[in-house]
């Protein structure tokens, strides 16, 4: 399949998953040509062309979705905010808006408002994994590990192999004390990630608080090649 054709199928990809909204403006050719040009990475324009199907139909919910994902890529975090709140306005049962604009209000450390966000996502689609990964990110931010890796679990319910779910597993375990749980999953995401630094300190520090002086010592020092400053002073308790 060559490019063009690739290009038509993921347009018509979109054109086909974009909401009910798309269908009941069939003749709104600058929404269409929106959808081209966001697919195609032209955001500037594409904010342009939903902007003027917004002036048309102001209830034209996709548009200021789309538009808010346009403003998103070209870093105007403000104005993607503002178009995600007037989709969720409009219709409180859109989980992408929530998710999106959470992730907003996770980047300005907002957390409260995310995990409101991330939540309202999971009630309405309690099937889409990445929500609980954002919770947990969250929940991570403000130290509340319980949380964090109860999320991370859900995650890796559905992904067993994600990584960066197990990464919060476990950090949280280590935070709850429990270190058999901390310790398989960081032994997962070191065997994906062999040069990583900080997985091998936070190893170091299951073994320690196991009491495996001799595992935490091997790790203290792999990590410390690896430049950790911690792990280099964090060793010479351990390391004799």
């Amino acid at each position: 399949m060559n490019k063009f054709k690739i290009l038509l199928v993921s347009i018509s990809l979109i054109l086909l998953f974009a909401g009910e909204n798309v269908y009941s403006q069939e003749q709104n050719k600058d929404f269409k040509m929106g959808m081209i040009q966001m697919v195609t990475g032209k955001n500037s324009t594409a904010i342009s062309s939903f902007s003027k199907a917004i002036a048309v139909d102001k209830n034209l919910i996709d548009a200021y979705y789309n538009r808010g994902i346009c403003y998103q890529k070209i870093n105007e975090i403000d104005k993607a905010l503002a178009d995600f709140s007037t989709v969720i306005d409009k219709d409180k049962f859109m989980p992408e808006a929530f998710n999106n604009r959470g992730l907003i209000y996770f980047k300005a450390k907002n957390y409260k408002k995310a995990i409101a966000d991330f939540n309202e996502s999971a009630k309405l689609n309690p099937e889409y994994p990445f929500t609980y990964l954002y919770l947990s990110n969250s929940y991570m931010e403000i130290n509340n590990y319980s949380l964090a890796l109860e999320k991370a679990t859900i995650v890796l319910s559905y992904l067993p192999n994600y990584v960066y779910a197990h990464k919060n597993a476990a950090y949280a375990s280590f935070e709850l004390k429990k270190y058999q749980s901390a310790l398989n999953h960081a032994n997962l995401i070191i065997d994906k990630f062999p040069k990583n630094d900080k997985f091998y300190l936070l190893r170091a520090r299951v073994y320690k608080a196991q009491k495996d002086n001799e595992a935490a010592c091997k790790d203290y020092v792999k990590a410390a090649e690896l430049g950790n400053i911690n792990a280099k002073v964090e060793k010479t308790s351990i390391c004799k």
